[in-house]
């Protein structure tokens, strides 16, 4: 469960990443621009209010062990979708193909 929700942040920035012609730097940039408040709002913000509801359960073992692994889960994937994938492609990312690509 915590691989799918780290892919789901990463992978939406890293098809963006792909989709644009440029420089690696510029790229990453565009990606962050078109889809960095698509994952942010989008996606972490809905699963962090899904995981609040775990805050106020009654029991000890929700709030203990699954509202923080959760909590945790949404705060390091959000970490690596938004500021270590674009940190990584814009350095060592693929070289654009200029077929298919969005035309700014």
């Amino acid at each position: 469960m915590a691989l799918g929700f780290s892919v789901e942040f990463c992978v939406h920035i890293a098809i963006a990443f792909n989709r644009f012609p440029g420089k690696r730097l510029e790229r990453a940039k565009k990606a962050i621009f078109h889809m960095g408040s698509s994952v942010l709002v989008g996606i972490g913000s809905t699963k962090f209010i899904g995981v609040m509801v775990l805050a106020f359960a009654p029991s000890t073992l929700f709030k203990l062990y699954y509202f923080r692994m959760y909590l945790f889960i949404i705060i390091l994937g959000l970490f690596n979708g938004l500021m270590l994938i674009p940190l990584l492609l814009s350095r060592i990312g693929p070289n654009p193909e200029m077929k298919g690509k969005i035309r700014d």
